[in-house]
C-alpha cells in the first residue's frame, strides 16, 4: 500500500491489484457497518442475507492480502547497501510513522467529539507510543503492524537474495502451518467444543501471519512463470474458487449452525490461498495491460483512501440512520461506494498542495 523507495515505472496489472484490494478493504468495512456479524444476530436474518454476508465478507478479507503480497512483490526483490538502508529509513519508515501517528490523532479526537470518547492525557499518550488496546478506528490496526515489517524490509530482502530456496521452503511450509493451518482448525474445533491445538514453536522472526505474506509476494514475483506453466489459469482459478467456498462454508456454519462467535481473520489458510492464487491471477491475466494516467492516479491515492475512508463511513452511517434507510443491501452500497467516492475527491483537491497531500501518503 506505501509507495517504494525508489521511482519506479508504474506497472497497470499492479494499480490494479491496488485497485481491487483498497474496494475489498472498504466493502468488509461496509459489511462490518451495516451488519453486526455475530451469532446472535446473523442467524436470525433471512437465508440469501446470511450468504451475502458471508460472501461479501470472505471477498473483503482479501484485501489486505493483496496489499501485503504487493509489499513483498515491490520491496524484497532487490539488495539493500547501507546507503540504502539509511535511505529507506529516513524517505519511508520515518514518513509512515509520522502518518500513522497524524491519523491516529485525528481519529482519537473524532472519537472524543462524537463517539463519547473522555480523554486522558495517558490515554492519548498509549495512542501515540501504539500500546493502547482501544482503536479510534477498527482499520488503525495495520499502521504500526506495517511499520513493525517495514523496520526489517531491508534486511529481510538481503537475506531473502542469499538463503538457500530448499531452506527457505521448509522455513515456509513451517510457518504456514503454524500461523495459517493450526488456527483454522482451532476456529472448527472450538465450534466443535474439542480442545485446540497449541502452537509450541516461536514464529515472530519470520514475522507473523503478515511478515509470511510479504515473502510470498516475493516469492510470486520470483516464480510466477513457473507457477503459471505448473497450474495454469484455469487450476488456479478453480482453486481460487475452492478456497473462498471453503472459507465462505465454514465460517457460515461455524456462526450460523453451531451459534460459535468465530472472527475470521487473516490466519485463515483459505483467505491465504485465495488471496494467493487472486493476486498470481490478477497479474498474470493484465500483464500486457498499458499503463493509463487514471488508473496511475486512481492507485496513487489508494494509501490515502484507507487513511481517511472510515470518517466517511462514520458520517455516511450517521444520515442514514437520521434518514431511517433501513435496507441493508442498499446501506452497504452507499456506505462502500459513497465512502470511496468522498475519499477519491477530498484527496484529489488536496494533492495540488504539499502538506494535505503528505498527510493522505500521496506525493
Amino acid at each position: 500500500m506505501i509507495p517504494t523507495i525508489s521511482k519506479r515505472k508504474r506497472t497497470a496489472s499492479l494499480d490494479i491489484v491496488r485497485i481491487i484490494a483498497i474496494i475489498m478493504v472498504v466493502v468488509i468495512h461496509g459489511v462490518e457497518t451495516v451488519w453486526d456479524v455475530h451469532p446472535a444476530t446473523v442467524s436470525t436474518l433471512p437465508i440469501i442475507e446470511k450468504i451475502i454476508i458471508f460472501i461479501l465478507y470472505t471477498f473483503g478479507r482479501l484485501g489486505v492480502p493483496l496489499f501485503l503480497f504487493l509489499t513483498g512483490y515491490l520491496m524484497l526483490g532487490r539488495k539493500y547497501n547501507q546507503k540504502d538502508i539509511i535511505a529507506f529509513y529516513k524517505k519511508r519508515v520515518v514518513r509512515l510513522i509520522v502518518i500513522a501517528l497524524i491519523w491516529t490523532l485525528i481519529y482519537y479526537v473524532y472519537s472524543l467529539m462524537f463517539r463519547g470518547r473522555v480523554f486522558h492525557i495517558a490515554d492519548l499518550a498509549r495512542q501515540l507510543l501504539f500500546i493502547s488496546d482501544y482503536q479510534p478506528a477498527p482499520h488503525l490496526w495495520y499502521m504500526p503492524a506495517i511499520i513493525g515489517l517495514y523496520l526489517f524490509i531491508p534486511f529481510v530482502a538481503n537475506v531473502l537474495s542469499t538463503i538457500n530456496k530448499k531452506a527457505l521452503k521448509i522455513i515456509l511450509l513451517v510457518a504456514i502451518f503454524y500461523l495459517f493451518i493450526v488456527p483454522t482448525c482451532n476456529s472448527m474445533a472450538l465450534a466443535f467444543h474439542i480442545s485446540p491445538l497449541i502452537s509450541k514453536i516461536e514464529l515472530h522472526y519470520v514475522g507473523g501471519i503478515c511478515g509470511v505474506m510479504m515473502v510470498i509476494g516475493y516469492l510470486i514475483k520470483q516464480y510466477n512463470g513457473l507457477i503459471i506453466s505448473k497450474l495454469h489459469t484455469s487450476r488456479l482459478i478453480l482453486l481460487f474458487l475452492i478456497s473462498m467456498t471453503l472459507s465462505i462454508a465454514t465460517h457460515y456454519y461455524i456462526m450460523c449452525i453451531k451459534m460459535y462467535d468465530a472472527f475470521l481473520w487473516y490466519d485463515s489458510i483459505f483467505i491465504l490461498i485465495a488471496a494467493g492464487c487472486l493476486f498470481i491471477l490478477l497479474i498474470e491475466l493484465l500483464k500486457n495491460k498499458k499503463e493509463s494516467k487514471v488508473l496511475s492516479k486512481i492507485a496513487g491515492m489508494v494509501f490515502g483512501c484507507y487513511l481517511v475512508h472510515y470518517l466517511f463511513i462514520y458520517v455516511i452511517k450517521s444520515v442514514l440512520l437520521m434518514m431511517g434507510f433501513s435496507n441493508s443491501i442498499g446501506n452497504l452500497v452507499i456506505i462502500v461506494v459513497g465512502s470511496l467516492a468522498m475519499s477519491l475527491v477530498i484527496i484529489s483537491l488536496t494533492s495540488r498542495y504539499k502538506l494535505p497531500a503528505q498527510l493522505f501518503g500521496v506525493k
